[in-house]
């Protein structure tokens, strides 16, 4: 659905990625993970249009990226911003309906933002001012805004882009935003590339992660294959434990204290 071919990124004389190639299949999620200036939000960047790569290409259902007119493209692909904000007085339900401006379903707009709304449980606040939100309310929000984006009926590939969705977030909605995500890729044939930095929460919700490490791929696969302590020391140069959930078997990482 969505691959990228040796993409390389340069600013000035420092290359900040180097040969990246991947492939997002739709129904999955893949989060990308790394140590801070590893080279995950500029790939996302790149992945989703923002941005130009210095070489390599990236493309969208067999297409190059940059062949999409821009209008066709935002009915399929949609991306959630670590810098999603808005300062004007616009209210939650407006918000949501910005998402819906790609598509000319007036008709039916109306009753995906409502069920948007109540998917991330923020249908009590359609009312409310966004400049008065808290900023995991907010976060929620632009969630909903993106999941309404989504929502077409064309049936076919869909790809949604995630940058640290859960910053802002509590425990609870850490959770249902990424469950909500998860069941979006199932449900609704749509690929997600999500950044985290939270490996739990990578390990618990991704069907693949991609570890990167100064502007490279180092380890790809299932959690389980690549949250391992050797892989993890190499990564972040740190060492850690890793365990296996009691009810997912997923693997949780924590750092070995002892080895400090």
């Amino acid at each position: 659905m969505l691959e990228a071919e040796q993409i390389t990124f340069d600013i000035g004389s420092k290359q900040i990625l180097r040969d990246v190639s991947i492939e997002i299949h739709a129904g999955e999620m893949v989060a990308l993970c790394g140590p801070n200036g590893a080279g995950k939000s500029t790939l996302l960047r790149i992945l989703s249009g923002e941005q130009k790569p210095s070489s390599g290409t990236v493309r969208f259902r067999e297409q190059p990226l940059d062949a999409w007119p821009p209008m066709q493209l935002a009915r399929c692909r949609a991306k959630l911003s670590q810098e999603s904000q808005l300062t004007f007085g616009f209210r939650v339900y407006e918000v949501i309906e910005m998402g819906r401006f790609p598509h000319d379903t007036p008709g039916r707009d109306p009753e995906i933002i409502e069920r948007c709304m109540r998917t991330v449980g923020i249908d009590a606040l359609r009312d409310r001012f966004y400049t008065s939100l808290s900023g995991g309310e907010k976060q929620r929000v632009h969630l909903a805004r993106v999941m309404a984006q989504l929502d077409t009926s064309d049936g076919g590939p869909r790809v949604l882009f995630l940058d640290e969705p859960t910053s802002a977030l509590d425990l609870l909605h850490q959770e249902v935003a990424l469950e909500q995500a998860h069941t979006l890729c199932r449900a609704e044939n749509v690929g997600s590339v999500v950044v985290l930095h939270d490996l739990n929460l990578a390990a618990a919700w991704a069907d693949r992660i991609l570890l990167m490490k100064d502007g490279e791929i180092r380890h790809r696969g299932a959690p389980a294959e690549v949250l391992c302590t050797e892989v993890l020391r190499e990564v972040y140069e740190i060492e850690v434990l890793v365990m296996r959930h009691p009810q997912t078997d997923r693997p949780i990482v924590t750092i070995d204290r002892n080895a400090r």
